[in-house]
């Protein structure tokens, strides 16, 4: 079976509709040692000079267990540590371009948005725990919606008389060449981001390395 497009890839782990993408857990393929060893100190990713830290990370990761009721099938943990690095990197480079090409949705269509999300699913609280099932915290819920909307409103930008999938694929191939221009690091212990994929990987053993210098090892041509 051949590689997975570009496209699919930024479906399955970033953006999409209520039913196949916004739910869909931001997974990446990096590891995480346990959270009980995690730094309360220091930035988890930046994305131009914006950070989130880890201790806001580990915050998230409490929401999520909240609305779980403490239930955690075992080494779960990793994987929702792993899907907020992953949605927070990517939330922000979409974001960054909605913006930059004039089309951020505002405050008012991203609230709009997640009324209808909370109606279809029944209700604020079946709401939240279907998101906190799918790693995603009652905090990200809104940068959720926002990234979901900005990516559909860059793909109908770039492609006003496409459909769904054509939208899509212009929105995935802009956001490769405009993330080639944004400075994203992300703390060796969350792995690197790979652009051509919107997700992050393991840092290799090899660390003499610097991130940056990674990162652009990782970027496609």
């Amino acid at each position: 079976m051949g590689q997975p497009s570009d496209q699919r890839i930024y479906r399955k782990y970033c953006v999409g509709d209520i039913v196949k993408k916004f739910l869909v857990a931001l997974v990446a393929v990096l590891s995480l040692t346990s959270c009980t060893l995690i730094d309360n100190a220091g930035a988890a990713a930046i994305v131009e000079g914006k950070e989130i830290s880890v201790t806001t990370i580990g915050n998230q990761y409490n929401e999520i267990l909240a609305d779980l009721d403490g239930s955690l099938k075992p080494g779960t943990d990793k994987e929702i540590h792993k899907n907020l690095v992953s949605a927070y990197v990517v939330d922000e480079l979409v974001t960054l371009a909605a913006t930059e090409i004039g089309v951020a949705a505002t405050d008012a269509q991203i609230q709009a948005v997640k009324r209808n999300y909370i109606s279809m699913f029944g209700g604020k609280k079946a709401f939240i725990k279907t998101a906190a099932e799918n790693s995603i915290p009652r905090s990200g819920i809104w940068s959720n919606v926002r990234t979901t909307a900005n990516f559909e409103a860059i793909g109908v930008a770039l492609d006003p008389t496409g459909n769904a999938d054509s939208q899509s694929s212009a929105a995935v191939n802009f956001l490769i060449k405009y993330g080639k221009r944004v400075d994203i690091s992300v703390n060796p212990r969350f792995g690197i981001f790979v652009l051509s994929q919107f997700r992050l990987v393991d840092t290799p053993s090899d660390s003499t390395q610097n991130l940056r210098q990674l990162k652009i090892e990782l970027m496609p041509n």
